[in-house]
């Protein structure tokens, strides 16, 4: 990287409507850490260091360059809730941090601290940051979208936050009572306008996207302004750590695992990069699509997916975690990995030498290998979708429904012929050292007639051919009991549709 390419070595984002320079190790720091020991404000809690309870939970306003918001600055704030405990300072970079502290103005309370108070929705208090946290990111979302939110919205908008005292009906009494009116916009809280021209100065992305690099005596952080500059950075560093929604990596490193020394930090706005097109019957996500917009989108492609990213992490880690994240770290349990083995994906790879696909089984070599270049970067994943007569149905099975890793996952991808099966693909993760298609089961599928004895015995073939082992999670003859029920799953539920022929997923 040369030095006319670092336009910037410190970082440059806001807390509470004030913007802030971080210099130095202080960017490497979690945002939780920064928050209660630089900043003092301890009102964001610290439990779980996992992002799993969810009592560190802020919002986080990324500046937007659309115009879909009738009325609304073509640049403005869009904020989504995140878990600082495992969010980074340079991940925050040209962001507006929003805390607990921050929401009450004028000392006064935020209708959703004053709902929680007066409905009782707290006891000993130390989950209640994180509760009106992502209260008022759903309060919001809620007055963007000018509609209230469904009992069902308002449940898995608190899936990431836990309480252990108060118990959760008050706290959806006062959920309840936040409506899109009911609660100030935060572009009204603090000087929106300020703001974008602070952290984003310019009207045009070429001006707003500036190349960062962070340096210590021990540590260096880039985050390029471009994705041929990302390529470029890659290829000069290729034993680096590359980092984009961290939600891992915040993890480790909560748990002692040392901070890499290098890290190329890949932002959401480089080049078209958390893209999602779809178009001629494929959907291209690009690798730093988080899960929370995929979901989104799912809910027209592929609505099945949909139904499993429902269940995938929670609202504060899908709106932190990647497409891209998720496949690299290649775990044989990631919740994406069945559907995108059964549609017979494929995976684009980029480095500054060009670009090259192939199919997403290829991709995995082994337990935690790839088939990834050090100087290369995951740049899109292709996925076709569900033609006419076509369906998916996907599998999850954990100890509990939400929040939570999976122990066995499958996907089922099928097309009938009337009574007869014409096309089946299997694939089954957390029973190998990573997701596997089962060739016996399938052939024990295509061309055999669409009835339950022909699914308990391609339920036979797979239990035969996987090989599955024994962790906390799960025995090995645990999971070979779910690869048989799991097929008697399947075809009870596309037994049950009342259009012959299946319907797409």
């Amino acid at each position: 990287m040369t030095a006319t390419e670092i336009r910037r070595g410190y970082l440059r984002l806001a807390l509470n409507g004030v913007v802030h320079e971080v210099r130095g190790a202080d960017a490497f720091l979690t945002l939780s850490t920064w928050l209660r020991e630089r900043m003092r404000l301890v009102g964001t809690k610290i439990v779980c260091s996992e992002g799993d309870c969810g009592a560190c939970t802020v919002l986080v306003g990324e500046v937007r360059s659309d115009s879909s918001d009738t009325g609304r600055p073509s640049h403005h704030l869009s904020y989504r809730p995140l878990d600082a405990c495992i969010a980074f300072l340079y991940q925050l970079e040209g962001c507006h941090i929003v805390t607990v502290d921050g929401l009450a103005r004028g000392g006064e309370l935020h209708p959703v601290q004053r709902e929680m108070a007066e409905k009782f929705g707290s006891q000993c208090g130390f989950c209640t940051p994180g509760f009106v946290m992502a209260l008022a990111g759903l309060a919001e979302e809620a007055r963007g979208s000018g509609k209230r939110p469904s009992e069902g919205e308002l449940r898995r908008g608190l899936s990431g936050n836990l309480c252990r005292c108060t118990g959760y009906v008050q706290i959806l009494d006062a959920a309840r009572a936040l409506g899109p009116g009911s609660t100030p916009a935060l572009a009204d809280l603090f000087d929106e306008a300020a703001l974008v021209a602070a952290l984003a100065p310019g009207s045009d992305e070429s001006a707003r996207a500036e190349s960062v690099r962070v340096e210590t005596e021990a540590h260096t952080v880039s985050l390029p302004a471009s994705w041929a500059e990302a390529l470029a950075v890659r290829a000069l560093e290729p034993q680096g750590t590359v980092v984009a929604g961290a939600t891992d990596l915040g993890v480790q490193i909560n748990k002692g695992k040392p901070l890499p020394a290098r890290i190329l930090h890949l932002r959401g706005s480089l080049d078209g990069w958390n893209d999602i097109a779809v178009e001629d019957g494929f959907v291209r996500i690009g690798a730093g699509a988080r899960w929370s917009d995929v979901l989104v989108g799912a809910r027209d492609f592929a609505p099945e997916l949909a139904r499993i990213l429902e269940l995938f992490g929670a609202p504060q880690i899908r709106n932190a975690g990647t497409v891209g994240g998720n496949l690299v770290n290649a775990s044989p349990i990631a919740d994406s990995l069945p559907f995108l083995y059964a549609a017979e994906a494929r995976v684009e790879l980029d480095s500054a030498r060009g670009r090259r696909a192939l199919p997403i089984a290829d991709f995995y070599l082994g337990y935690k290998k790839l088939d990834l270049a050090p100087d290369e970067l995951l740049a899109a994943v292709v996925v076709p979708l569900p033609r006419a007569g076509e369906c998916v149905r996907l599998l999850k099975v954990s100890r509990r429904r939400d929040l939570d890793i999976s122990t066995f996952t499958a996907a089922l991808w099928i097309r009938r012929t009337g009574a007869r099966i014409e096309l089946a693909r299997l694939a089954l993760g957390g029973v190998g050292p990573t997701v596997v298609r089962l060739p016996g089961a399938e052939a024990g599928l295509a061309g055999a007639p669409f009835e339950l004895a022909t699914f308990r015995a391609a339920g036979e073939r797979a239990a035969a051919e996987i090989r599955p082992i024994s962790d906390v999670r799960g025995s090995a003859d645990y999971r070979r009991l779910l690869a048989r029920n799991a097929l008697v799953h399947f075809f009870h539920d596309l037994a049950a549709e009342s259009v012959p022929g299946g319907s797409v997923a």
